[in-house]
């Protein structure tokens, strides 16, 4: 995330002389002078002008206008990054995320940027201060401290997460017994709102309006209206099912979730129509367990992770409950498809590799080395369909699928994974914490 901080930088008008030894007793002074009117003698005076006028008497040079006199003064600004996050400073000279000192001509106006690395920018200390915007004049060495930290779920066991359309918002579950959806500012982490929803929700999805909510919890559905709050709640038909991930589809009509139980139904995904809060199909699926689901752009069906028991992702239609098998993706979990719908990602545990696979040919075209964990929501694409973000235990990477290869790690691990619209920030929970990459 980047924060533009401060003003336009002007270098100030810093003079410039050829003469390698200046004179010490004033800009621009002369060792001989001044000529007398009358018989034409010359008679030196150390602070006389070059043009005969006489000039100060000694003394040094100002460091704020030593450029008339060819040797501009420089000072030092010294940077300290507390955090996860990167500062760097136009002009250039400043780069660093931890600590760095750069060296500016006197007068110069330095501007800092900020770039979030696993939190957000919450303010700066020492020459500049406060959250927003930082610019240095330097007529002074001078120090700056950039403090950067990851948003704070307001509760331990930060699960599900799903960013709002218009990029202002985070959706958070927090999976505890008294579940609950947050909603936080994506400008400073801010708590906006804290609904309760039912127990240990996991996923979270949100409509393409922006205006409800999708909650997978134990074994409930709740369909939260954002602007209201006010919560429906969809039960399985199996009081003790586990209800793992949950998607939208495009037109926000309905939403589908995956669910299973031994004793009832052994796998399925369920389809719920988000108008009346009410199940609308429920297709068996002949495995063992179920995990992460993802719908196509068009709508039409609905992709189905196995988990570590299965061998095969299934394709369900979501219209009568076909099911297509695409087989060599062994353990797998979270799923992800292009916005262009050509593709789908699927993580696997399957020699800790990124599964790619065509949606037109419905097979298995290649791999991306990354070990993910075993989230069910643990990998997301760009809304511009060239990079994935997928979350492993002890790291986070950053996919670039033109090469399939890992362009970039995060530190940390987590456990679900969201992508703001702008395709410019990845949200990964972790513990308590909600952390926030810039995404290269």
């Amino acid at each position: 995330m980047k924060i533009l901080l401060g003003a336009i930088v002007a270098l100030g008008a810093l003079g410039c002389s050829s003469d390698e030894n200046p004179s010490p007793t004033g800009a621009g002074g002369s060792a001989g002078g001044s000529s007398a009117a009358a018989g034409g003698s010359s008679t030196a005076n150390a602070g006389s002008g070059a043009l005969g006028g006489t000039g100060g008497s000694g003394g040094s040079a100002d460091p704020s206008t030593a450029g008339a006199a060819g040797l501009p003064a420089t000072y030092q600004l010294t940077l300290n990054v507390d955090g996860e996050g990167t500062v760097t400073s136009i002009p250039a000279g400043i780069e660093c995320g931890e600590r760095c000192t750069g060296s500016f001509p006197a007068g110069t106006h330095v501007q800092l940027e900020a770039t979030a690395e696993g939190g957000v920018l919450t303010g700066w200390a020492e020459a500049c201060s406060g959250g927003s915007s930082c610019s240095v004049t330097l007529d002074a060495d001078a120090r700056v401290t950039a403090t950067f930290e990851p948003f704070r779920a307001g509760g331990a066991n930060a699960h599900g997460i799903a960013v709002t359309p218009d990029g202002t918002r985070a959706l958070v579950t927090l999976a505890n017994s008294s579940g609950m959806l947050q909603v936080l500012s994506l400008a400073d982490g801010s708590l906006l709102d804290s609904i309760p929803v039912g127990s240990f929700p996991s996923a979270v999805a949100v409509t393409p309006d922006g205006t409800k909510a999708v909650v997978n919890n134990l074994s409930t559905v709740s369909v939260v209206t954002l602007a209201t709050k006010a919560v429906a709640t969809v039960a399985s038909p199996c009081a003790s099912d586990t209800l793992y991930d949950v998607a939208v589809a495009p037109d926000g009509e309905s939403a589908v979730t995956t669910m299973f139980n031994g004793n009832c139904v052994t796998n399925s995904v369920a389809v719920i129509a988000l108008g009346t809060a009410s199940m609308q199909n429920q297709y068996s699926i002949p495995a063992q367990l179920s995990a992460g689901i993802a719908v196509t752009p068009d709508g039409t069906s609905a992709l189905v992770a196995l988990g570590i028991l299965s061998t095969k992702v299934s394709r369900v239609a979501l219209s009568g409950g076909a099911i297509t098998d695409i087989t060599n993706t062994s353990s797998s979990f979270g799923i992800a498809v292009t916005p262009d719908g050509s593709e789908a990602l699927i993580a696997s545990g399957d020699g800790d590799t990124i599964k790619r696979v065509s949606l037109g040919s419905n097979a298995v075209t290649g791999s991306i080395d990354y070990a993910s964990n075993q989230d069910p929501h643990n990998i997301a694409i760009t809304p511009d369909g060239t990079r994935a973000v997928a979350v492993g235990s002890f790291d986070v990477g950053v996919l670039l699928l033109s090469s399939g290869t890992v362009s970039k790690t995060f530190s940390g691990g987590g456990r679900s994974v969201a992508i703001t619209r702008d395709g410019k920030r990845a949200l990964v929970t972790l513990g308590s914490d909600v952390r926030v990459f810039a995404l290269p």
